[in-house]
C-alpha cells in the first residue's frame, strides 16, 4: 500500500520539495556563516577601538578625574615617605628605639594591606565618590595630627609618645586603604576603554 502511494505522488512534487529542503539549507548555511562573520568583525572593531583610544582624547570630565586621582595618590604616599629623614631622629630624641620606630613606619603598610579588602567590601554600600573623600580626609587629618605628636612630654619613657604614633598611623592607613580602593574602583568605570593606559598614568 505504501508503494502505490508514493508512486501515486507526481515525480515534480518529489523534486520540487527536494529543491525547496537544499534551497532552504543553503539559506541556513549562508546566514550561519554571515553571522560568524559580522560577529568577528565586530569583535575586531571593538579591539581596534579599545586600542585606539589615547588619553589626550579624551574628554576634559575625564581628564580632570584622572589628573585628580593622580595629585591625591601621589601627595598620600609623600606624606607616608616624608616621614623618613627626620621622625627617626625625633624618636631617638625622646629614647624610643631604633626597632619601635620601624614598626611605627611598618604598621601603616601592614594596616593598609589587611584593611584593603574590608574597604571593598564596603564600596557598594559607602559609594566610591564618598569612600575616595572621607578616606582622603581622614588621611589628611592624621598627617596633620602625626606632625603634632613632637608637643607630647615624654616623663614616662615615651610611652604616651609610642601609642598616639602608632594610633595616628593605623588611622592614616585607614583613610589611604579606602582612597586607594575607590580610585581603582572609579578608574575601572570611568574608564573601561583604556584600563591599563588610565592605570598607568594614575600609579605614575
Amino acid at each position: 500500500m505504501a508503494s502505490d502511494s508514493m508512486a501515486s505522488v507526481p515525480t515534480g512534487v518529489i523534486q520540487s520539495e527536494q529543491h525547496s529542503e537544499a534551497v532552504s539549507r543553503c539559506t541556513e548555511e549562508a546566514n550561519s556563516e554571515l553571522l560568524n562573520t559580522l560577529t568577528k568583525s565586530s569583535h575586531a572593531n571593538d579591539e581596534r577601538e579599545s586600542s585606539s583610544v589615547s588619553l589626550w582624547s579624551l574628554p576634559r570630565r575625564k581628564k580632570y578625574i584622572l589628573m585628580s586621582l593622580a595629585i591625591t595618590n601621589f601627595v598620600a604616599f609623600l606624606c607616608f615617605s616624608i616621614l623618613a629623614p627626620f621622625f627617626p631622629k625625633e624618636a631617638d630624641t625622646k629614647g624610643i628605639s631604633a626597632t619601635t620606630s620601624g614598626w611605627i613606619f611598618a604598621c601603616f603598610a601592614l594596616t593598609q594591606f589587611i584593611a584593603s579588602p574590608f574597604c571593598g567590601k564596603l564600596m557598594p554600600i559607602m559609594g566610591s565618590r564618598f569612600m575616595f573623600l572621607a578616606g582622603q580626609f581622614f588621611n589628611s587629618m592624621c598627617t596633620i595630627l602625626f606632625g603634632m605628636l613632637g608637643y607630647i612630654e615624654t616623663k614616662d619613657g615615651g610611652t604616651v609618645f609610642v601609642i598616639f604614633c602608632f594610633l595616628v598611623r593605623v588611622s592614616s592607613a585607614l583613610g589611604v586603604a579606602a582612597f586607594a580602593t575607590a580610585s581603582f574602583t572609579i578608574i575601572s568605570r570611568e574608564f573601561s576603554k583604556s584600563i591599563g593606559r588610565a592605570f598607568v598614568s594614575y600609579t605614575l
